[in-house]
């Protein structure tokens, strides 16, 4: 039986000293933004039996390793209380930068010893029983949030004795519990036991497959992809967490906790996708995969480039390498780079911090970065360029028709010499030429994009391509309002859209 639940049940679950926090430097999380839900993690974290104080949550969020936090929930077997966790708490820790996994603990196996609520050993009846479990959980998360897309785990503990019948019966109540939490409003499944005690690969096989799983494998080693008794090929792309040690203290800015050590590759409740710097957590994952300069992503003097998140000030620099499998990059070669006077990201990024868009490459090799700031009560996109890689140039200054919502930036991209840029107001474009140094007004509204795109692209001064996402759902349900994706092209510089 884990440690884990013998700790529920005879001692306490986090030991803190007192101390006054300073806030210094940034974690390697993800900076907020208004909308969260499930987004994927390639990070460190922790869980603790009771959810730490907010005071606490700081401190071990400040200069050091982790991004996410297992919390319990609830269920019938959750030895702790949690007089923390409430919905301030989570919108707390959450604006201070932090992603939390969700835990459920209920019902266990019919062969696990512990002395708490187990599940039938009928199939039939462990089945329905993992669906009303999904429900009870669900409503439990309800008043801690009001964002339904949130990953929700379920612990069943490794059995002393797991026998074939109750092998039989732990994946029928999970296939009931994936079942009803993929029901709208939907949740991502996960699972979480002793990877070989618990017979976790069993899952992979059953009708409703848990997203992901959440493997208790305490060998000191991190890596996600490295989990014993778990084939290498399942829930191979992003749909794992490794419990790589059990419970012990640990001491960060002067406050201790009794924590597990954790490693994310797969969901969390967050607000944007995103590797932390420095990470184990899936080496072999990220492993370089392609193989010439022609299969790289955007490539400019030797490094590689990429934007910040949702309200995420950032630009981060990386030597010039090959795209892994899932197109990102081996997190501890990225950098963060300031953009002229824009800020690093940081926790706690106010709602009218620049946002940095997608950099791009002008026809001189030089990169052009927009940055959309929102002040005044209207939006301006600025176009910094770089030669370097490390002193950026305020190149031109664009005023939008109106003010965009915090963490939106204004669709850039290069053109040749030329930067076009969208307004998401009014869809008219402006542009700015590096040859002329000139500047152009709005054009008039831009003809056949429906909504601002999310992203454009040009493969020259003329021809380009723009990502538009749009949703209708006016008196649709959840499960039948589905967003609509269409690329449409230019070939007048980004006035006429088909």
């Amino acid at each position: 039986m884990s440690r884990k639940l013998n700790r529920w049940v005879v001692s306490a679950c986090a030991v803190a000293a007192a101390t006054s926090l300073s806030v210094v430097g940034t974690p390697g999380g993800a900076p907020r933004a208004d909308a969260l839900g499930t987004v994927t993690l390639t990070g460190y974290g922790a869980d603790s039996c009771t959810a730490p104080s907010e005071s606490q949550m700081s401190a071990f969020w400040n200069n050091t390793r982790f991004s996410y936090w297992g919390i319990y929930i609830g269920g019938s077997v959750r030895g702790c209380d949690q007089p923390n966790l409430t919905a301030s708490w989570v919108t707390n820790v959450t604006n201070q930068g932090w992603d939390l996994l969700p835990i459920w603990v209920g019902p266990q196996s019919p062969c696990w010893s512990g002395s708490g609520n187990k599940f039938s050993l009928d199939p039939g009846t462990a089945y329905s029983q993992g669906k009303s479990e999904a429900i009870a959980a669900y409503q439990a998360w309800k008043p801690l949030s009001s964002e339904s897309n949130v990953p929700i785990v379920y612990d069943i503990e490794g059995a002393s004795n797991n026998t074939d019948a109750c092998r039989a019966a732990s994946k029928s109540f999970i296939n009931g519990w994936t079942e009803q939490l993929h029901s709208a409003p939907a949740q991502p499944s996960g699972v979480y036991s002793s990877a070989c005690g618990g017979a976790l690969d069993d899952y992979f096989g059953i009708p409703n497959r848990p997203d992901f799983i959440d493997a208790a494998d305490w060998d000191d080693n991190p890596d996600t992809g490295a989990i014993d008794c778990i084939a290498g090929d399942h829930w191979a792309s992003r749909q794992r967490h490794k419990q790589y040690q059990g419970d012990h203290n640990e001491t960060f800015n002067g406050v201790t906790l009794n924590i597990d050590s954790r490693c994310a590759n797969g969901a969390v409740f967050g607000s944007a996708d995103h590797v932390t710097p420095g990470h184990a957590c899936a080496p072999n994952a990220l492993a370089p995969q392609a193989k010439t300069a022609a299969d790289r992503p955007l490539s400019w003097h030797g490094r590689q480039w990429r934007s910040g998140g949702p309200l995420g000030s950032q630009l981060q620099s990386s030597p010039l390498g090959t795209p892994t499998a899932d197109s990102t990059f081996a997190a501890n070669g990225w950098r963060a780079t300031p953009v002229g006077t824009i800020p690093i990201r940081n926790a706690n990024v106010p709602v009218t911090a620049p946002t940095i868009g997608q950099p791009s490459v002008l026809k001189d090799g030089s990169l052009l970065v927009p940055v959309t700031t929102h002040d005044a009560g209207r939006s301006t996109v600025r176009l910094y360029t770089s030669t370097d890689g490390a002193t950026f140039t305020l190149r031109s200054t664009h005023p939008l028709s109106n003010s965009l919502a915090p963490g939106v930036a204004a669709p850039a991209s290069a053109a040749g010499d030329t930067a076009v840029v969208v307004d998401p107001a009014d869809l008219s474009t402006r542009t700015w030429s590096a040859s002329r140094r000139t500047t152009m007004a709005a054009s008039a509204r831009t003809s056949g994009l429906p909504t601002a795109p999310q992203s454009i692209s040009f493969t020259d001064a003329s021809h380009g391509q723009a990502l538009v996402q749009q949703t209708a759902c006016a008196g649709k349900s959840k499960a039948t309002c589905e967003p609509q994706t269409t690329v449409l092209k230019t070939a007048d510089g980004g006035h006429t859209w088909h």
